[in-house]
């Protein structure tokens, strides 16, 4: 299993994205548009 991942350039931007709460800015969670955008690439690679 190939452990490379592609994500295209326009992406970058809610790839990057900080969480909206202090909390979980500072516990260093992932933003909700973070972890969707995860998800549709790992759903993208692991089905396709």
């Amino acid at each position: 299993m190939e452990n490379n991942i592609l994500v295209r350039c326009s992406k970058l931007g809610a790839l990057l994205t900080n969480p909206i709460s202090k909390k979980d800015k500072e516990e260093g969670n992932l933003s909700e548009t973070t972890k969707t955008l995860a998800h549709d690439i790992f759903l993208r690679n692991e089905f396709a």
